[in-house]
């Protein structure tokens, strides 16, 4: 019986485990099969819950949009008096009936607006009763008083003494900064109505954007059948669908609203990029670590930034923040949808840096917290924070990478929509067009095309945490 030669190139000898070369080499078919292993990168949450429970189609691509921040006006009757803009020195006037001039705190007004927005007090009239509380060591001493007068362009109001349980000798000084709050109104037997301010609402606009995304494959290519995927072109035009979804996933959340006339090209806005062009000077501040307390102020987001490294990142700070972000009296929801990048989900799922030991002593505290995790609507796991001023659920979204790797964005589901351009039959929402290659081109060229826009109100009612370590993002 002739030997098998081990030159020969149809047969390899020895084990296949130690030289890797299978036995009878080039003669075996190497079943590939139908299998193959693939990335699957996960969905994006946000495009998905808008498009689920957020779409209101528009018929124009500049869609206007109304805020209505009216009931701040009488749910939050409170001023701060700036100085004292009368004779009288620095000091409240104690004897009854005696009226003294305050400017209240906050921007004066135009002398030709009939309704200054900005100035404090243009939502006082005369007949207002007002109260504060002026505090000598751990006594707090009540004074009231009713407003007599009211200069919207000068910012300034007249109060005259009602009472004040301080005597002559504690006369208040260094009054500038001291609350008021409105406590009713007190009007005279027989006298005629009173003045009054307005309920009016702010006017605000989005533009929609063109999406398009093209898929091309040379005729020879589509009509050749490859292993793993008998039909390239369908591979490809799945890859491209989720390529496409993503580009819009991007703008809703980096984008900045703006318009190219010159080109006639428009730019959605992006909650992100709102909330940091809406942020002004308490915007990201070059990542600099903000200890400071949040304050609400009209058409601004919430910005915080938290150093991890420092242990600023604990329970203490949620429940100082969330006093204000959650506050009842603005009317916002008592829950928010946040979004976090993986190095974000990760630090808070660790609650490292002492998160509850540097806030409160375990040993003695119950916490009004509780962290859970939950399955979302749309399938995205959830981790929910309560706590007694309100919640947040925070899901991971893996395009908060680079720029977004170290944020945490806290989004009003009720203030933001998913805004398609439909009208006159036309629905340029997400659709196909396929053979748009010129007749000579021997290939197949398709392309997805969305129109439509991100609308983002009320930018008081979202809030963004960047979170650092030292000077530098985490993640």
């Amino acid at each position: 019986m002739a030997s098998i030669k081990s030159h020969d190139s149809n047969y390899t000898s020895g084990s296949s485990a130690v030289t890797g070369q299978p036995a009878q080499g080039q003669r075996r078919r190497h079943n590939f099969g139908d299998r193959m292993y693939k990335l699957s990168p996960e969905e994006t949450p946000f495009f998905a819950y808008l498009s689920a429970v957020g779409k209101a189609p528009t018929d124009d691509p500049v869609f206007r949009v109304l805020e209505d921040r009216a009931p701040m006006k009488w749910a939050d009757r409170s001023f701060t008096i700036a100085q004292p803009s009368s004779a009288g020195g620095d000091k409240v006037i104690l004897d009854k009936d005696t009226e003294q001039n305050w400017t209240v705190d906050g921007a004066s007004a135009s002398a030709t607006s009939d309704l200054p927005v900005g100035s404090a007090a243009a939502e006082l009239v005369p007949g207002m009763l007002v109260q504060a509380l002026s505090w000598d060591d751990e006594n707090a001493h009540q004074i009231t008083g009713r407003i007599t007068e009211v200069d919207v362009v000068a910012s300034t109001v007249q109060i005259q003494t009602v009472y004040s349980s301080l005597s002559a000798d504690e006369e208040k000084t260094g009054a500038a900064g001291m609350d008021v709050q409105v406590i009713g109104s007190a009007f005279a037997e027989g006298s005629g109505a009173p003045e009054s301010f307005g309920y009016d609402m702010d006017d605000t606009y989005g533009y929609t954007q063109i999406f398009k995304t093209s898929a091309h494959m040379s005729n020879t290519a589509r009509a050749t059948v490859l292993r793993g995927y008998a039909s390239e072109w369908d591979r490809i035009w799945s890859l491209k669908l989720r390529e496409h979804k993503v580009d819009i996933e991007r703008a809703f959340l980096f984008n900045n609203k703006g318009r190219d006339a010159t080109n006639g090209i428009q730019y959605t806005d992006g909650i992100i990029g709102k909330i940091i062009t809406q942020g002004g000077a308490a915007s990201l501040n070059g990542l600099a670590v903000d200890a400071t307390a949040l304050s609400y102020t009209a058409n601004q987001p919430f910005i915080r930034n938290v150093d991890t490294a420092a242990n600023e990142v604990d329970y203490d700070r949620f429940l100082d923040d969330f006093e204000v972000i959650f506050a009842p009296e603005r009317g916002g929801a008592s829950e928010k949808f946040c979004m976090a990048s993986m190095a974000v989900v990760t630090y808070l799922n660790r609650l490292k840096s002492g998160y509850m030991t540097d806030s409160l002593d375990s040993n003695i505290h119950s916490y009004n917290l509780d962290f859970s995790s939950l399955d979302g609507g749309l399938g995205h796991k959830v981790m929910k924070i309560d706590t007694v001023h309100g919640s947040i659920s925070v899901v991971k979204n893996p395009l908060l990478k680079g720029i977004g790797k170290s944020m945490m964005v806290g989004v009003d589901l009720g203030c933001v929509a998913y805004r398609p351009l439909v009208g006159n039959g036309l629905n340029r929402d997400t659709y196909i067009e396929t053979n748009v290659q010129t007749p000579d081109q021997d290939a197949r060229l398709d392309q997805v095309l969305t129109e439509a826009g991100l609308e983002v109100c009320l930018p008081e009612a979202h809030f963004l945490y960047n979170f650092v370590s030292g000077s530098n993002p985490i993640g």
